[in-house]
């Protein structure tokens, strides 16, 4: 058996849910977009912010990579917006760093799956256009187990 950091869980699951996705340019834009967001506006705002600008997909994805770590309040993203208002204060300044980390990884899957796109011979610069399924493929893994 072997232990896995919650760091390596996030990667996994954030690269899994994106392998699967295959991300829109749009979808792309707003997962580059959200942790700054996080940082500068707040969890509860970019929440907000994303159910107002229809990023039900990413949301989604968010909820379902905190879920992959333990965050038992996460079934939903209804879940997610009640506890950004709900919670207490120590609460919520774990969540919001929780969720940061997990938008960093979904943030980083995305770039590195384009990136691997990108690379292969006459890619095209759109997200989620292939290349995914070899970056998950190596996402995640230790070293040893190469």
């Amino acid at each position: 058996m072997e232990i896995q950091t919650n760091g390596q869980v996030l990667a996994q699951a954030a690269c899994e849910r994106i392998r699967r996705r295959r991300p829109s340019p749009d979808f792309a834009s707003f997962a580059s977009l959200f942790p700054s967001l996080v940082q500068s506006k707040g969890l509860a705002h970019a929440v907000a912010l994303a159910k107002a600008e229809g990023q039900v997909e990413y949301l989604e994805d968010l909820v379902m990579v905190l879920a992959a770590v333990g965050c038992p309040e996460m079934a939903s993203t209804d879940s997610l917006e009640r506890a950004t208002l709900e919670h207490s204060v120590a609460a919520y300044v774990r969540l919001s760093h929780d969720t940061l980390r997990a938008a960093v990884c979904i943030r980083d899957c995305v770039e590195s799956a384009r990136s691997v796109a990108l690379a292969r011979p006459g890619a095209t610069a759109s997200p989620g256009q292939g290349g995914t399924s070899e970056f998950v493929a190596t996402a995640g893994r230790s070293p040893q187990s190469g």
